[in-house]
This record gives structure tokens, sequence and C-alpha cells, in this order.
């Protein structure tokens, strides 16, 4: 029996303490808050108008150049169209595609040489993929023609320059680009 009492005075005590805890905790953190809203109240917020008062007017270029850069992220986001039936056969029946790539450097100077590894796929990799590898001429460009597929995927490599990976899909109206 004294066995018994002693474990529940310490199960009182142990209850006891973790009350105890949370009322200082909650305590501590509503101080806390009442703080932050002081603060946040003594703090005037200053109207739009004072703000933009010091900011120089964008010029007719900087704008031109916000409404091209808005309309490329309109054509990335809404670009996608439904396959057509005759895109599909198309397709099925062995449409020829032909892509030209001019490979340029930072400057847009042509790459002469450089090395053109290109893939038409279909979906998921399947195995009837058709390669194509060459090199850029003179001027930068790479023409390669082949029967459409899903996609076209390229890897551009030379010595010296950074190698850039891209695709084209024909589902699509734009080509995306990534950069290793």
């Amino acid at each position: 029996m004294k066995n018994l009492n002693r474990h529940l005075v310490a199960a009182a005590f142990v209850l006891l303490a973790v009350i105890l805890f949370f009322s200082i905790r909650r305590s501590a953190s509503s101080r806390e808050e009442e703080t932050l809203r002081e603060d946040n109240a003594a703090e005037v917020p200053t109207p739009p108008e004072s703000s933009l008062a010091g900011a120089p007017e964008p010029t007719e270029q900087q704008m031109m150049e916000q409404v091209a850069q808005a309309k490329r992220d309109d054509a990335l986001r809404y670009s996608r169209e439904e396959l057509s039936t005759a895109r599909h056969f198309m397709n099925r029946d062995g449409a020829r595609a032909k892509i030209t790539l001019k490979i340029i450097d930072q400057e847009g100077a042509p790459v002469v040489g450089a090395t053109i590894k290109a893939y038409f796929t279909q979906p998921e990799g399947s195995s009837n993929s058709a390669l194509v590898v060459g090199v850029s001429d003179g001027n930068g460009l790479f023409t390669m023609e082949k029967l459409t597929k899903y996609q076209c995927r390229w890897e551009i490599s030379k010595k010296g320059f950074y190698e850039t990976q891209g695709r084209y899909e024909w589902q699509s109206k734009f080509t995306m680009e990534a950069y290793r």
C-alpha cells in the first residue's frame, strides 16, 4: 500500500510539473504575441504613392522588353495544342521532319565543328528511335532530316565550350532547352 501511495504522489508531482511547464510557456508566448502586435501597430505603413516617388519612369524600350517577355512567358504557358487527327496520321505514315540548328557562342559568333548527336524518339523511349550524328558547318549550321517521331532531342558539344542539350516536340510550338 505504501508503494502505491509513493507512485501516486510521484505521478501527481509529474502531472503538476507538466501543467506548470505548459502554463509558463503559454504565458511567455502570449507576451511575445502581444509585443509583436504592439510593434506592428506602432509601424505606420507608407502610402504607395510615396514609395514610387523616387522610382524612375520606365523607358519605352524597357516597356517593350517587358511586353515581349510576357508574350514569351504566355507562349510557353499556353502554346500546348491538341493533337489533330491529321498530325496523328502524318506521324504514323512517316512524314519527314527537317530541323536546322544554328550553333553560336555567348557573343553570337557561329561555332564551327561542334559535334551534334540527335535522337528522333517516340514517347517513353521506345526502341525505334533514330540517331543522327554530325558536325556544324562553317556558318555554325547543322541540318538533320528523319522520319517524324514524338520528339527530337539533341546534344551539342565542342572542346572549350559548354555542352548544350535541347529538344523539340511536335505537339508543341516551341523549343525547350536545358543547359548543363
